[in-house]
């Protein structure tokens, strides 16, 4: 059985962290109305865009084309991780960067980031948008599709045409790097078929709420071995249950 490679980096509890008065996001002040991440978001708390940097760099991500955040359940911070990646590849890195929603089931970036719903991938893989329509921009160098109205065809004749229309490649010639929200491995029909598309995938494992068994079974999905972020990590050191997975 495929075992985790190692962990790239530990997670703390996510700060108690205050809301911005204006909500989720707020304009930039720049005059062209585009739409900034807050800095109180809890994806652009130090600790977690520093593990991110950590885990970005033990895995090349600087010279990664695409790059996709799994986990075996939900609730496990996949989605804030995958914003923090985003976040890196675009302001320490300096590379353009597009945000790809493919959780179809439970899309939640464009309510995070106070942007559109629509139209994103569900428009696009439909044919009733092109790529630029879809493509907003939170910043200079990040632009995020969401996953837009994933109606009609079904989520896993969805996920199919992921990966047979090329759409990462697609959104590749726009950008330098691709960061995917992915769906989690387990309970879901297309999860593991889209981590197919991306050219790395990090596992995002929940300290001492993920049993070892659905780490496993989560990792037998992948292709190959996936580099491990552990979440939520109350102690400095890794979980017992963790190191002797993957031999630390």
């Amino acid at each position: 059985m495929k075992e985790p490679n190692g962990i790239t980096a530990c997670l703390p509890p996510p700060p108690n962290l205050t809301p911005h008065p204006n909500g989720a996001s707020a304009v930039d002040g720049s005059g062209t109305g585009r739409m900034r991440p807050v800095d109180a978001a809890p994806w652009r708390s130090f600790e977690i865009v520093a593990a991110c940097r950590s885990a970005l760099g033990q895995i090349g991500g600087e010279q990664a084309a695409s790059f996709g955040v799994t986990s075996a359940h939900r609730g496990e911070g996949r989605t804030t991780l995958a914003l923090a990646s985003a976040l890196v590849q675009s302001q320490d890195y300096g590379r353009q960067t597009i945000l790809l929603e493919l959780d179809l089931e439970r899309p939640v970036l464009a309510a995070r980031l106070g942007i559109k719903a629509q139209p994103g991938l569900g428009e696009l893989l439909r044919g009733e948008s092109n790529v630029e329509d879809c493509i907003q921009f939170v910043d200079d160098r990040l632009g995020v599709v969401v996953a837009g109205d994933t109606g009609g065809p079904s989520l896993t004749v969805l996920a199919s045409k992921v990966i047979g229309a090329n759409l990462v490649a697609s959104l590749q010639k726009r950008s330098e790097v691709v960061v995917a929200d992915l769906p989690p491995l387990l309970g879901s029909d297309f999860g593991s078929r889209l981590t197919q598309a991306l050219d790395r995938v990090a596992l995002v494992v929940r300290s001492s709420v993920t049993p070892l068994p659905e780490v496993r079974r989560a990792v037998s999905k992948l292709p190959e071995t996936p580099p491990l972020i552990v979440n939520d990590v109350g102690a400095s050191k890794t979980p017992a249950w963790l190191s002797s997975l993957v031999g630390r």
